[in-house]
């Protein structure tokens, strides 16, 4: 059976004392009542000099349920005013099941002025009376929609689509409920259209005036009717994500003209994803995100660019292990597609990868990355790792004390000689950086990185460095807090971490430095989903 999910509004439970006292600050006995059922429609009210009465009402009111609130409407235009404000803050978190669609269906029609904007539904029988009369009487006030769906459902569904007026969200999930199918089966659904594809086309034939789209699909969809739905929602939706497990024949493409378009996201894809379609057609797209998705299938045609784009999200997940030269040239896609990038975020970021994004997006103002195994001090610094290995004697001393293998002057390190690769110091419109090690992994980075490569983001204000498997680097505050003169949040995770490991005089020199800072020294075991965060 089909399950539709929709959202509506439920109260508490009525606290009579609370009400109680409302009585006694105010005089019911001056506020007219409708004798007909309808808002009352004089103004005339005493409520005696009290200043405070809509905050008393609202609190008062807060207590009481759903239908309580639908009866004193009724009292005056006062406490209708007040009434409706708390109906609309009980519109989220409630769950309505079938043996409910009555009482809400029956409730609702008292207040059908109401918007009720967003509705929760768990129901197994979209052809059951109550189902057709909640439709009937509700369905012009929901506005957002997810549905887990079953293709023999789909009919069910659109016989109540032209109640649903004012929708302009849907989450659709196509699925099939028996996983494991016989031989026969399998080949009639390869052989032809699958009931799956059939209902998603019928969808795409209403061509839904619909805003955001949220599907997660099964291998049953085929390509043909994936395009045909997206291609018809793409003159007005505005966000969409979609999720594919399984089904490696999809495609994600922008055929036609998406000029609402801001936000794509596609986690756990498996299909392919064509980039030149996207930043062609997706003209206003701001944010893209692909999560668990096979960098040997983000493919670009045609070069085309989209200067709109400021943010983007890549993890490549399982498929991280594949060779390093098909993860460059989608990082160069990346790049031509998207030139003005602002904000990038990716996992298992290389050596070379750092110097695709820092030689590619030049305006970078927040970067986040984590590394397995090839991000080293080379990647932030410039310097080839064979020259760093061979810089044994540290002869130079820095202000803060710490040596370095270059020389020194006017308290500045001399790098450009041994510069070749780009570094960090390119990102000179930084203002967030973070990186941090994956689970099971080597943090490879020393102070290095922050004397010869974080030490020139004077623009830098937030900074987090993350190592999840063993002790990290005793990192110089002192560095930090002479050259980051605008840092404003600052957080160092290891395995062991504590402000034990800092001498007193270190913290207190960066809190007198920096005295608006946010310091955060913790062990990596109390924020263990720290990395997911991240994305």
């Amino acid at each position: 059976m089909g399950i539709l999910s929709i959202m509506l509004c439920c109260g508490k439970t009525k606290k009579s004392k609370d009400l109680g006292k409302l009585k006694k600050r105010s005089d019911p006995s001056t506020a007219p009542v409708s004798r007909k059922g309808s808002i009352a429609t004089s103004q005339k009210v005493v409520w005696g000099n009290r200043k405070n009465i809509a905050e008393e009402l609202n609190i008062v009111f807060s207590y009481l349920s759903v239908n309580e609130l639908l009866k004193i409407r009724f009292v005056n235009k006062i406490w209708n005013k007040f009434a409706c404000e708390v109906l609309r803050d009980k519109i989220e978190g409630v769950i309505i099941l079938q043996r409910g669609l009555e009482y809400y269906t029956r409730a609702m029609s008292k207040s059908i002025d109401v918007p009720v904007g967003r509705i929760f539904l768990n129901i197994l029988d979209l052809d059951e009376v109550h189902a057709q009369n909640f439709f009937r009487i509700v369905g012009h006030s929901v506005y957002k929609l997810i549905l887990n769906l079953e293709g023999h459902s789909v009919p069910q569904f659109q016989s109540h689509l032209q109640y649903l007026s004012n929708m302009s969200q849907l989450s659709l999930n196509l699925f099939n409920q028996n996983e494991k199918e016989d031989v026969v089966q399998n080949v009639r659904r390869k052989t032809g259209a699958t009931p799956e594809d059939q209902e998603l086309r019928k969808l795409a034939a209403k061509k839904l005036a619909l805003k955001s789209v949220d599907f997660q699909l099964d291998y049953n969809v085929d390509a043909e009717a994936f395009d045909m739905f997206l291609e018809s929602v793409s003159p007005t939706v505005e966000y969409i994500r979609m999720e594919s497990k399984s089904n490696q024949n999809l495609v994600f493409r922008m055929h036609t003209k998406a000029p609402c378009l801001l936000t794509i996201r596609l986690t756990h894809w498996v299909g392919r994803v064509w980039l030149d379609t996207i930043a062609h057609n997706a003209e206003n797209l701001v944010k893209l995100q692909l999560s668990n998705c096979d960098p040997g299938s983000v493919s670009m045609k045609y070069p085309k660019s989209n200067m709109n784009v400021k943010s983007l999200a890549v993890n490549f997940g399982h498929f991280s292990t594949v060779s390093a030269k098909i993860r460059s040239e989608v990082v160069k896609n990346f790049i031509c597609a998207f030139p003005a990038l602002e904000s990038f975020m990716m996992r298992q970021v290389s050596d070379k990868t750092l110097g695709q994004i820092l030689s590619g997006w030049p305006k970078l103002t927040m970067l986040r990355v984590t590394s397995a195994f090839g991000l080293t001090d080379s990647g932030l610094t410039g310097i080839p790792i064979a020259e760093l290995s061979k810089m044994t004697k540290l002869e130079y001393k820095l202000p803060c004390g710490c040596c370095l293998p270059v020389p020194v002057v006017d308290d500045k390190p001399m790098v450009d000689n041994v510069r070749i690769y780009p570094h960090l110091g390119k990102l000179q419109n930084l203002t967030d950086f973070s990186i941090e090690s994956e689970e099971g992994s080597h943090f490879p980075l020393t102070n290095f990185s922050l004397h010869l490569g974080l030490n020139e983001h004077h623009k830098l204000q937030s900074l987090k460095l993350t190592c999840h498997n063993e002790l990290g680097p005793h990192w110089c505050l002192k560095c930090i807090a002479d050259n980051l003169p605008n840092l404003k949040e600052l957080t160092v995770m290891d395995r062991a971490i504590s402000h034990d490991r800092y001498e007193e005089h270190e913290v207190l020199y960066l809190l007198r430095k920096l005295p608006n800072l946010k310091l955060n020294l913790t062990p990596t075991n109390v924020d263990r989903y720290h990395s997911k965060k991240l994305f």
